[in-house]
């Protein structure tokens, strides 16, 4: 198993882990059904890719890990947590092939209504930076 597939099933298992941050008291019926379809396409990306080994899984971990210190003492809007799984799908997607590649786009598409949901208008670049800033710290830790 390559870098890239560690990097996808990282990218997998943080969206699918991720979609509790949204969750809230009273979640709108229809933030619900789009982290649901989250959660299932991001089993689906699981699904396409090889099964890790003990060592492979562990570094794995460790990526995730790595996005929790990411994250630690900030506070982060919806907003800003769709722009930021939006940007590692996007980031995971180029060099994946056949049943991995469209499972995440399928995955890159749920994500991407779920950023819509919270900026319909496509407005807010002071949180994109804060979401870019984000990915890029991400991008380097792995």
């Amino acid at each position: 198993m390559n870098r890239y597939e560690k990097n996808r099933i990282a990218v997998a298992c943080i969206c699918t882990g991720m979609i509790d941050l949204f969750r809230r008291d009273r979640t709108p019926a229809t933030v619900e059904n789009i982290l649901t379809r989250i959660a299932e396409r991001g089993q689906a990306v699981t699904l396409t890719l090889p099964d890790p080994t003990a060592d492979e899984l562990r570094a794995v971990r460790n990526r995730v890990l790595e996005l929790t210190r990411l994250f630690t003492g900030t506070k982060i809007s919806p907003l800003v947590l769709s722009s930021f799984l939006l940007a590692i799908v996007e980031n995971a997607t180029p060099k994946a092939e056949g049943e991995t590649r469209r499972a995440f786009i399928a995955l890159h598409t749920a994500v991407r209504h779920l950023h819509t949901y919270y900026d319909r208008n496509l407005r807010h670049f002071d949180q994109y930076r804060q979401a870019a800033n984000l990915a890029d710290r991400w991008q380097q830790a792995i």
